[in-house]
């Protein structure tokens, strides 16, 4: 049977679960939070990551879908349209003397 989870190990999730959605650690003290409302900000962590994992999901789906749609458009086949666009990202920077 599972042990419930200390006030440490609350803590440490936390930190870890901030640090996943923000991209850094929190830089506020939590260590006078009680376990009620470490579990509260976890549970909203979860839900935010859970969101954004969902959100990236079908932004992918969406771009895989313009993909086809452009190589149909084109009627070429897929690996000629990566190749096209290997070679567009090595030959035209987004920046530099080509934008001056």
């Amino acid at each position: 049977m599972s042990r419930p989870a200390t006030l440490e190990e609350m803590a440490q999730a936390y930190s870890d679960m901030h640090k996943e959605f923000y991209g850094v650690r929190p830089s506020y003290n939590i260590s006078d939070w009680s376990i009620e409302t470490l579990g509260k900000e976890i549970e909203w962590l979860q839900n935010s990551l859970r969101d954004e994992f969902e959100r990236d999901q079908e932004s992918a789906k969406r771009a895989e879908e313009e993909y086809n749609r452009l190589a149909q458009k084109l009627n070429i086949k897929r690996k000629t349209l990566n190749r096209w666009l290997k070679d567009a990202d090595n030959n035209m920077p987004l920046s530099g003397s080509n934008y001056v």
